[in-house]
């Protein structure tokens, strides 16, 4: 389904275990190249299943609660800068900079996040160095919430109706697939769904111009066959009227 039907996230989601909608939106965010190759998604899994503790960064813990002490998402940077005493534009500011990986222009705000949180928090310097370069270790590969959030319940809502509606599913899918994915999808159904699904090939005297639904049968899209266009689809079934080709 989508998201989160690469060998990866099948694999993560198997090793996670999700239990609500907050761990699907961090899977969304951790199966990607620079937090798997930091471990991130892995630390992720033993916070939650009690292998290791969390660890709350002084102030942080608002931001972090629902990622278990780690900054997965660029909006945490975004909020930890504020923790910090920056504006919210500030705060912007560096979401910026981090979407463009310009290290450079991220020194700048350093001096004013370690002196904000020192006043505000009563850090030491040194701990406020070491929360720093981690935020900014996280920043490099820091994804989108809004983007993980709206994947989630997208991918989520793929995987009900799999479930639940298997035929209106793999019709929409075959609809709306390329050529090749519809390949994978025949081969699926036929693997896994035949109990629940019927997959009609074309029929001259059942295809209509899309993939329709008859009892428990998809039946093929006249239109889906290769070389048969709308029009030739469209001209089928005006001549076919209310009667049936009669096989000779």
């Amino acid at each position: 389904v989508f998201q989160f039907k690469s060998r990866n996230q099948r694999e993560y989601q198997k090793f996670l275990q999700p239990d609500n909608i907050e761990h699907l939106i961090a899977a969304n965010a951790l199966i990607r190249p620079g937090p798997m190759a930091s471990k991130a998604h892995r630390d992720f899994v033993d916070i939650k299943d009690g292998k290791k503790l969390s660890d709350f960064d002084k102030g942080m813990e608002e931001v972090v609660k629902d990622t278990y002490g780690l900054y997965i998402y660029q909006e945490q940077i975004m909020q930890a800068m504020v923790v910090g005493g920056m504006s919210l534009s500030e705060a912007d500011a560096v979401r910026t900079i981090i979407k463009h990986f310009n290290k450079e222009d991220m020194k700048k705000f350093k001096d004013k996040f370690i002196k904000g949180i020192i006043k505000i928090h009563k850090y030491e310097k040194k701990d406020a160095e070491i929360v720093w370069n981690k935020l900014m270790a996280f920043s490099s590969y820091g994804f989108n919430r809004s983007h993980s959030c709206a994947y989630a319940i997208m991918g989520y809502w793929c995987q009900f109706l799999k479930v639940y509606y298997a035929k209106e599913f793999w019709m929409a899918n075959l609809e709306y697939a390329n050529e090749e994915d519809r390949v994978d999808y025949i081969n699926r159904i036929l693997l896994s769904y035949l109990k629940e699904v019927n997959l009609v090939y074309p029929d001259i005297n059942r295809s209509k111009i899309r993939f329709t639904l008859d009892g428990k049968e998809i039946v093929w899209s006249l239109s889906r066959i290769k070389g048969v266009g709308e029009k030739a689809a469209l001209a089928i079934i005006k001549a076919r009227k209310d009667k049936n080709f009669k096989l000779i």
